[in-house]
């Protein structure tokens, strides 16, 4: 059993590749936090409502306004907040988008999480401008309406849908991705109903995780249906999300080969290399040894411990070569 078969150093792994977001996830909350700080930037504290937001007043989801040719309020309001009411939900969608979103981008590949976070909101935002017109249970539209709960759902389903026992961090503690999944879809039903259609942020979140129960059953790629834009050329696709870790190093997944080297010659005498196979109890000193750091730290050693680390790693380094 090599180093990286032992189930400490997979635990440790998988929690150093935990928060390494890709590029495409660090953009879509650096876009979300640099859009709220300019909002209170710009907030009117003289007059306390929400026309005294000049960015949500001018971006912020209206069903009239959408009919009358204000197209980019469909887009808009993802990336817009209330500056003072639900911060505590902005720092959970956050962080959910994070968790997941890394995951999700590390499995499709960059030009696919950006595509398909687009196209999850495009959906939530059309699916809650076809309420607003029909408007069943006396559904009152917002006016304005704002948030990316319907993106960000999307992204924690499939991920859910991908790896259902992965922990996901929250403001409070850690919840399994797929019971959180069905919790707020659960939750977002009853409250729509509960509350007669009044719940509108409900109708985003509920279209988001339709479209992404549905992209994982057929086997959809929005990448597929939109051309290459710079900085986001397609990846292979990985293999689906899995627990720890979800990305493996190509070291780790290189058999270690089981044959010794050959005899070096130097000069016309013939030196026998150094034996390339741990035995039994070298590889039981390492296991302890091992344990050992990934307990106290690799401060903690003595020098005979050191020594048995040395040596495996010079038999390890001989063996990749």
């Amino acid at each position: 059993m090599g180093l990286y078969d032992r189930e400490y150093y997979r635990e440790d792994h998988a929690r150093r590749e935990a928060w390494q977001l890709g590029p495409v996830t660090i953009g879509l909350i650096a876009v979300s936090v640099f859009v709220y700080f300019a909002q209170l930037a710009t907030f009117n504290f003289r007059q306390y409502s929400v026309w005294s937001d000049p960015l949500l007043y001018w971006g912020g989801f209206s069903a009239d306004k959408i009919l009358a040719g204000e197209v980019w309020r469909i887009v808009t309001p993802l990336f817009l907040h209330h500056a003072f009411e639900n911060i505590w939900l902005l720092v959970a969608s956050l962080i959910v988008l994070g968790y997941c979103g890394r995951g999700i981008e590390g499995t499709y590949g960059p030009k696919e999480m950006f595509w398909y976070y687009v196209a999850t909101g495009l959906v939530a935002q059309l699916g809650l401008l076809a309420v607003s017109i029909v408007r069943p249970m006396q559904f009152l539209p917002p006016e304005p309406g704002y948030g990316c709960g319907g993106p960000v759902a999307a992204v924690m389903v499939l991920y859910a849908l991908h790896a259902p026992n992965e922990r996901v961090p929250l403001i409070l503690g850690s919840v399994r991705a797929g019971l959180l999944a069905c919790i707020i879809v659960l939750a977002n039903i009853g409250l729509f109903l509960a509350t007669q259609g009044r719940h509108f942020s409900a109708v985003p979140v509920l279209a988001g995780a339709l479209f992404a129960m549905a992209y994982h059953q057929f086997g959809w790629r929005v990448s597929n249906w939109v051309p290459d834009l710079p900085g986001l050329k397609r990846r292979p696709v990985r293999t689906p999300i899995k627990s720890r870790p979800l990305y493996r190093d190509a070291e780790i997944e290189t058999p270690e080969p089981k044959t010794p080297q050959p005899l070096a010659r130097k000069g016309d005498s013939t030196v026998e290399a150094p034996s390339l196979q741990v035995d039994e109890q070298l590889e039981a000193e390492l296991d302890r040894v091992l344990g050992k750091v990934a307990k106290s730290g690799k401060a903690s050693l003595t020098a005979e411990e050191n020594a048995v680390l040395l040596r495996a790693s010079e038999i390890y380094k001989m063996r990749r070569k």
